[in-house]
C-alpha cells in the first residue's frame, strides 16, 4: 500500500499532469473530476440543504490542483532561466518559492535540475554532483532530458573525465544552451579529432541534426570544421571570413597546424 506522503505526491502529480504541466498531459481528467464534485455539491445542497460543507472539498481540490500545476510550470521557467540568463542577472539563480507540500514530483525534479545547471555554470562541481542525483529522468520532457545529460557531461568534464564527457554529450547536442553547446561541442570534437572513423561519426551526427550550415554559433562552426576535416573539398568555396572563423575554432581545440593548413589551402584555391 502507498504511504501517506507517497499518496499525496501521487495526487499532486496527477493534478499537475491533468492540467498539462508535466511531461505527460492528462487529457482534461482534472476538469471532469472538478465537474463531478461540483455536481455532487449541488445535489447535496438541493437534497440535504448542505452548502459550505459540500462546496469545501470541491474548492480545496481545485485550489490544490491549480497550485500544484503552477509550481510545476514555475519550476520549468526557473530551469530555463537558470540555463539561458547570464549568471550576473539576478533572475538567473533558481529560487524555490512554492510551498514544498504543494510541489508535485515533477516540480521537485525540475527545480533540482535547475539547481544542478546553476551549479555547473558557476563552477560548483561538488554541489552539481550532489544535486543531479535527485533528478528523476522519467519526469522530464525530451528537451529537459537533454539538459540533464548535458549537466552530467559537464560534471564529468569538470572532474577531468573528458572521454566520459564526450560520450555523454555527443547524443544530446544541441542542448538548447549556446554556452553548454560550445563547451561540450569542443570536447566531443577534440576527443574524436585524431580518429577518422570517430570524427566521421561525429560529422554524420552533426549533419543529421542540421548543424554546420549557418556559422553564427560555436556549435555550427565546430560542425563546419569537422566537415572540412573529414571532407577537405567542403572548404574550397568558403568565404574568407568563414575560413577565419573555422581557423579560430581549430585553434581553440589546440589544432594550430590544421588552422594554418586550412587558411593556406583556401588562399591557394582563391588564387587559382
Amino acid at each position: 500500500m502507498l504511504g501517506g506522503a507517497t499518496m499525496w505526491a501521487w495526487v499532486l502529480e496527477w493534478c499537475a499532469r491533468s492540467l498539462g504541466a508535466t511531461r505527460r498531459p492528462g487529457g482534461g481528467a482534472f476538469y471532469v473530476l472538478a465537474l463531478l464534485l461540483s455536481a455532487a455539491a449541488v445535489f447535496l445542497h438541493v437534497r440535504y440543504g448542505l452548502l459550505a460543507g459540500a462546496l469545501l472539498p470541491c474548492i480545496a481540490f481545485v485550489v490544490v490542483g491549480v497550485l500544484a500545476a503552477k509550481a510545476t510550470t514555475d519550476a520549468r521557467a526557473a530551469l530555463w532561466r537558470a540555463v539561458c540568463l547570464g549568471i550576473t542577472d539576478p533572475r538567473q539563480r533558481p529560487l524555490q518559492k512554492a510551498d514544498p507540500l504543494l510541489m508535485a514530483p515533477s516540480a521537485i525534479t525540475l527545480f533540482k535540475l535547475a539547481s544542478t545547471l546553476d551549479a555547473v555554470r558557476r563552477g560548483d562541481t561538488a554541489r552539481a554532483a550532489e544535486e543531479v542525483t535527485g533528478v528523476n529522468r522519467s519526469l522530464l520532457r525530451a528537451e529537459e532530458e537533454r539538459l540533464l545529460n548535458a549537466a552530467r557531461a559537464l560534471i564529468a568534464l569538470d572532474l577531468g573525465d573528458r572521454m566520459l564527457a564526450a560520450q555523454l554529450a555527443a547524443p544530446v547536442l544541441p542542448t538548447g544552451s549556446g554556452e553548454f553547446d560550445a563547451r561540450l561541442g569542443r570536447v566531443v570534437v577534440a576527443e574524436a579529432w585524431r580518429s577518422q572513423s570517430r570524427l566521421s561519426a561525429v560529422d554524420d551526427a552533426f549533419r543529421g541534426r542540421g548543424l554546420g550550415v549557418d556559422l553564427g554559433t560555436p556549435l555550427n562552426r565546430l560542425a563546419a570544421l569537422v566537415r572540412v576535416r573529414v571532407a577537405p573539398e567542403a572548404g574550397d568555396d568558403l568565404p574568407a571570413s568563414d575560413v577565419r572563423a573555422l581557423g579560430d575554432e581549430a585553434r581553440a581545440l589546440g589544432e594550430d597546424a590544421f588552422a594554418a593548413e586550412l587558411e593556406t589551402r583556401t588562399r591557394a584555391t582563391m588564387y587559382r
